[in-house]
């Protein structure tokens, strides 16, 4: 519901206008509530402490309850940052980054780097173009960019990359033969329980949303979540549900790309679709802080260029009059 009611409501131009005045009117808490986050999280990590003891060894948490809280809290704060960088640029700020990159490696919440690779391209794109490059030249520059750091990155950082919470979990499970930490399994016994119930009921509008915990505790022997949205729609609300769903997703993208144009509206919901599809957007809080930063930025940063674009264009067309043109 939470997805749903952000889809709505943050693609709205006149709502993006009053929360972009709400952020940068409260500039200075916002700064004050990054700055004590990062401190706190900077003196877990210098000191190695804010770890849980998995089976796949320790993975930071810091002052969240689980590994993955942690991970999506940082990436809430790497937006944040985002929006202070646009706001008024610094370099402080981009040192800061640091600090929720490597919170997130060593989280070992492998979804949350989907976020934070986009968020990292943004940033990118932010600082190596400005708002007066051409859009494809934009694009193809940044794309470049970010290869050739997360390259460079690689080649001299190879062996403490490799050995990060999140490569050194993916390689754990692959050799037990569960490289998707359980969520192929979750998928298969789901969908089965939703095909193999003949009710046309059923099939309708679904089992009902605690079927999907009920499950999953008799099939895989935990209480959870389908880790995929599109399946916990279809298991729990039906086929109903799922036309609903995709339905608003679709609305959703029609007026966001009426106001932010077709790139950006890429970017936004690459953003928050690959996370519903493959951890699920609504169990972890801090998703929805990093979702409407992201909305608002890229409506910001398009709105910015558009007026940039604009300008440059009368400059041109005045000059050309000047001139004889």
């Amino acid at each position: 519901m939470n997805f749903i009611l952000i889809l709505f409501y943050f693609t709205d131009e006149a709502v993006l206008n009053k929360y972009g005045k709400f952020v940068f009117s409260h500039i200075n808490l916002i700064y004050f509530e990054i700055y004590a986050v990062l401190l706190v999280d900077g003196v877990l990590l210098f000191l190695k402490s804010g770890y849980e003891h998995t089976w796949m060894g320790e993975l930071y948490k810091g002052t969240s309850i689980i590994s993955h809280g942690a991970a999506y809290l940082m990436n809430g704060i790497l937006v944040l940052l985002l929006l202070m960088q646009f706001h008024k640029p610094s370099v402080i700020n981009l040192g800061l980054t640091i600090i929720p990159v490597i919170a997130i490696f060593k989280s070992g919440a492998r979804a949350a780097l989907i976020p934070t690779l986009i968020i990292g391209y943004l940033f990118v794109d932010l600082l190596s173009n400005g708002t007066k490059k051409k859009k494809v030249i934009r694009i193809i520059k940044s794309t470049l960019i970010i290869f050739f750091i997360i390259l460079i990155l690689f080649l001299f950082f190879k062996d403490t990359i490799l050995s990060s919470s999140v490569f050194r979990k993916t390689f754990m499970r692959s050799q037990v033969g569960d490289s998707s930490a359980g969520r192929s399994i979750f998928w298969k016994t789901l969908l089965n329980r939703y095909v193999n119930n003949r009710s046309i009921v059923n099939i309708l509008i679904g089992h009902g949303d605690d079927t999907v915990y009920y499950y999953n505790l008799l099939d895989v022997g935990t209480r959870i979540w389908a880790h995929n949205d599109f399946i916990q729609a279809l298991v729990g609300k039906g086929i109903v549900g799922l036309l609903v769903y995709v339905s608003v997703i679709i609305i959703a993208i029609n007026k966001y790309v009426k106001i932010a144009g077709g790139f950006s509206t890429v970017i936004a919901f690459v953003f928050i679709l690959s996370l519903a599809f493959v951890n699920g957007y609504y169990p972890y809080d801090m998703s929805v802080i990093f979702t409407t930063g992201i909305f608002l930025y890229l409506y910001k940063i398009t709105y910015l260029r558009k007026q940039t674009n604009n300008l440059l264009i009368w400059e041109k067309m005045i000059g050309n009059n000047l001139s004889g043109k």
